[in-house]
């Protein structure tokens, strides 16, 4: 298995909101989606449909990218993305890239 990875150009505009101690999220991210996300400060996030970021969520190191699968929702098509700080209030950036696989 390669460390490299080719993803999908484009597949929707990008969210972002500011975090600090309480949750914050943002909304209308389209499903399925694979969703490029990272952070000004070190953060907890997650994605999907009705998330909410906790402390038991993926820890983000601060400008350092990861991948979220989001898959498609039935009745709802739109998904969020939630972060709360670890180290400090920033920034979280989501861009769709693709369609899941």
């Amino acid at each position: 298995m390669s460390a490299l990875q080719t993803i999908g150009a484009g597949g929707g505009v990008g969210v972002s909101t500011t975090y600090g101690t309480l949750v914050s999220s943002v909304v209308g991210i389209a499903t399925p989606c694979r969703l490029l996300v990272w952070g000004t400060s070190d953060a907890y996030v997650t994605a999907g449909v009705g998330a909410t970021a906790s402390t038991t969520d993926i820890p983000l190191p601060a400008y350092t990218p990861v991948l979220i699968d989001i898959p498609a929702n039935i009745g709802n098509s739109t998904a969020r993305l939630s972060a709360v700080q670890i180290s400090g209030p920033g920034i979280i950036y989501g861009k769709p890239l693709s369609e899941a696989t």
